[in-house]
This record gives C-alpha cells, sequence and structure tokens, in this order.
C-alpha cells in the first residue's frame, strides 16, 4: 500500500515539477507581458515546481521506506551480532527475548522483554510475571531453538509428519504441563491456518492434515489459544486484556516479517 502511494506521489510530483521547469522559458519569451509580470510569474512557477519536487521526495521516501528499515537492521545485526529490536516491534518474538535471558542470561534482553511488554499496556510487576512465566517453560524444555534468529521465519510443520510426536503432544497434555510459550502458540496456529489454504492440494499424510485442522487460526487452535491463555491469567493474575495485547503483538510480527 505505502509502495503504491509512493509511486503515486512520485509520478504527480515529478510530472507536475517537470511541467513547471518547461514553463520557465515560455515566460521569458512571452511579448505580451511585462518585465515585473515576468518575475512574479517566475518566482511562482519555481515556487510550484519546488513544492511538486518535495512531493515527489516524498513518494521516493515513502516507496524505499520497508528497505531502508531492512537494511538498517541488516547493520544493526552486523554491528552488534543481534536483530535490531524497539520497545513494541523488533525482529525477535517477544518469547525469544525470553529465551536469550533464560538460557544465556542475558540482562539486556530481559531489559527488552520487559520494555516491550510495557509498551504494550503491562504493568511493570506483571511483565515481570509473565516473563518469569515464560523462562520456566523455555528451562523445563529446553527451547534452545528459540536462540535462532531465523526463528520468526522459519516453518513449524515440515508436512511429512505431526509436529507433535513426543510427550506433551494432545492439546490436553499441552494445557496441562504449560508446555508452550506464548511465541510459540502463536506462530503454530498462525502456520497452521496458512497450511489449511495453501498446502490441502498436496499429498499431506493424513495425520499431519488433520493436525493442521486442529491447530487452525480460525477453528480449534485459536480455541484452544483462549484456553492456555485463561490458564496464563489463572495462574499468574495478568489481566486478560494485556495477554491479548501480546498475543496480538505476535500476530502482527508474524504478518510483517513471515508473510510479507
Amino acid at each position: 500500500m505505502k509502495k503504491g502511494i509512493g509511486w503515486l506521489l512520485i509520478l504527480i510530483g515529478g510530472l507536475f515539477c517537470f511541467s513547471s521547469v518547461l514553463c520557465i522559458p515560455v515566460v521569458f519569451t512571452a511579448e505580451d507581458i511585462t518585465w515585473g509580470e515576468r518575475v512574479l510569474t517566475l518566482l511562482f512557477m519555481i515556487a510550484f515546481a519546488a513544492v511538486f519536487a518535495l512531493i515527489c521526495r516524498f513518494g521516493f521516501r515513502l516507496k524505499n521506506a520497508k528497505a531502508g528499515k531492512k537494511q538498517s537492521a541488516e547493520k544493526e545485526e552486523k554491528k552488534t551480532g543481534k536483530a535490531a529490536d524497539s520497545p513494541v516491534t523488533g525482529l525477535w518474538m517477544t518469547s525469544q527475548l525470553a529465551a536469550l535471558y533464560a538460557l544465556q542470561n542475558s540482562e539486556e534482553d530481559r531489559r527488552r522483554y520487559l520494555s516491550r511488554l510495557e509498551g504494550l499496556g503491562f504493568e511493570a510487576a506483571d511483565a515481570q510475571t509473565m516473563l518469569n512465566f515464560e523462562c520456566r517453560v523455555i528451562r523445563r524444555f529446553d527451547k534452545s531453538f528459540l536462540l535462532d534468529p531465523k526463528y520468526t521465519k522459519q516453518w513449524v510443520f515440515d508436512l511429512k509428519q505431526p509436529f507433535f510426536g513426543q510427550y506433551p503432544a494432545t492439546k490436553e497434555e499441552i494445557l496441562r504441563e504449560r508446555a508452550l510459550t506464548v511465541s510459540e502458540l502463536c506462530k503454530i496456529i498462525d502456520e497452521a491456518e496458512w497450511h489449511f489454504w495453501n498446502s490441502h492440494e498436496k499429498a499431506l499424510p493424513d495425520s499431519v492434515g488433520n493436525e493442521i485442522c486442529q491447530w487452525r487460526l480460525n477453528g480449534p487452535g485459536a480455541e484452544f489459544a483462549l484456553r492456555y491463555f485463561e490458564m496464563i491469567e489463572k495462574e499468574t493474575g495478568i489481566p486478560e486484556k494485556s495477554i491479548a495485547s501480546l498475543s496480538s503483538e505476535q500476530g502482527r510480527q508474524l504478518k510483517q516479517q513471515k508473510w510479507s
């Protein structure tokens, strides 16, 4: 959308700016106007051209905004060895920051996690409680795969065998054991929805197809996510709206980084 608007502004701004410049010689060669009128007209044409040059420039900035952000992120990653981040939406999913703290004792990433949650509307105490909850899950099940900077873009389902093959495998077991972080759960149901619409014509094993249907976002997956979030709310005391905000942020991040 932004890219299309950028191209439109470039086209309009460039056309009128170029037209204004072409009109300047005509003003000087016209014989039926006075020198005062020539000067006023010239100043008007220059101002007109400048305005549309700025519009054209804004169009270029709008068109290249996404590429510029990507280049900045890549430079930051090369400089620091970590993906760039911001208080609310960064390249690392939220539970990845918790994993960096839980498994590598990174105080910097602990602060980034807390800052991001507070940016989403969490009270400071609730942000710390959510961090504690996710760290317990991460340590108990050794979720070292969350340390991979490419985790957001990676695929969960390999379409050859069910993803949930070992205990805890069923939804009831997963719920009872508190086996998933928030980012994992959101990523699983989001990808299952994509496969439901885009992989259904492939020759999938029945067990894989059934699993995708059971975890899709617009179906049983969302229903389970609500149960899981209710469990977190009951166990931690974190308000439902805060957990919902965190879940929505994961969805925005996936849309921005995996599917765009």
